[in-house]
């Protein structure tokens, strides 16, 4: 988001993190930044100097995406970054009409965009490979879903290529695009049903199934 909530002053942000978090005199800013339409950043600095990052949204949709990390946090992953509990231990706390999540804040380029040396990559893998060695509680399991090994969007996929092949296109653009598509046509439908082959041999293996990242 470009702009932050109209409704939603610094001050009830302020007081948000003084009440929930015990932050008190934060100084806040915005954070023009991300990539979720449903969600604000803000940055705020303490006067002891700690930094943390604050993610607003309308409400929370995937409560696994805090717990899980929270979780992994406190079975030893320290490479993940996870939300701070509040004083009442709550991963997210309420400010105005609006849901407040606070994590530490990390200053510095992302792998996406700085790139990443072999010993990075090294560590990467390594931290990849932890997650996937923590076993989930049974509370924890209850929250996540379970990969079914279909491959997403082959309907989808489907149905446009019966749009292609049956219809007739005036636009410029879209009869390219239908060319394209048909003399393809064969290529594709064999990735499709290649990867719904390969998804049926995996969910008949029953393979273990780990914590995904």
């Amino acid at each position: 988001m470009r702009e932050p909530p109209a409704d939603l002053p610094i001050a009830t942000l302020r007081k948000a993190l003084a009440t929930d978090y015990e932050l008190d005199d934060s100084d806040i800013t915005f954070l023009p930044v991300g990539h979720d339409a449903h969600a604000w950043a803000f940055r705020a600095d303490t006067r002891d100097g700690a930094s943390y990052f604050l993610k607003v949204r309308r409400r929370i949709t995937n409560e696994a995406g805090l717990v899980i990390p929270h979780f992994l946090h406190a079975r030893g992953v320290a490479q993940v970054v996870a939300p701070l509990a509040t004083k009442v231990g709550t991963l997210w706390a309420t400010a105005g009409d609006y849901a407040l999540v606070v994590y530490p804040f990390v200053s510095g380029a992302t792998g996406m965009a700085a790139g990443m040396s072999d010993r990075q990559w090294i560590e990467y893998g390594a931290t990849l490979r932890a997650i996937h060695e923590v076993a989930p509680s049974t509370a924890i399991e209850r929250l996540l879903r379970r990969d079914d090994f279909a491959p997403v969007g082959a309907a989808e996929i489907r149905a446009l290529d019966e749009h292609v092949a049956s219809g007739t296109f005036d636009d410029p653009g879209r009869s390219l695009i239908a060319e394209f598509w048909l003399e393809r046509r064969e290529l594709i439908g064999g990735l499709v049903e290649r990867a719904e082959e390969l998804g049926r041999r995996l969910a008949e293996a029953a393979p273990l199934l780990v914590l995904c990242h």
